[in-house]
């Protein structure tokens, strides 16, 4: 088999009295130090059981969450136009009235 152009460079340079970057290396003898072993199945139904949890659990999200933000700007849209379409169906145009709808 032929030598690497890497493996012949490394040679070259151990012959011209540089240190071999072989010696530095860890040597494992033969052992894999990652091994994967088969899940258990207590293992396998603490996955599916946690598979999905919380995707649609709204107290997931932190209260300075955009989700909620968004959930609670609907809301206040919601109910300004229910009570609005009673008294009349002019939206105030200022940001003060604005923000007084979502913190109502």
């Amino acid at each position: 088999m032929a030598k690497s152009e890497a493996r012949k460079k490394r040679q070259q340079a151990v012959r011209g009295g540089k240190a071999d970057p072989a010696i530095s290396r860890l040597d494992w003898n033969g052992i894999n130090p990652v091994t994967r072993t088969t899940p258990t199945r207590e293992a396998k139904l603490r996955k599916q059981f946690h598979k999905h949890k919380g995707k649609w659990n709204p107290s997931r999200y932190s209260e300075d969450s955009i989700f909620i933000d968004f959930i609670a700007f609907i809301s206040a849209i919601d109910k300004f136009y229910k009570t609005s379409t009673e008294e009349t169906c002019l939206a105030p145009r200022s940001a003060s009235a604005v923000s007084s709808w979502l913190h109502a």
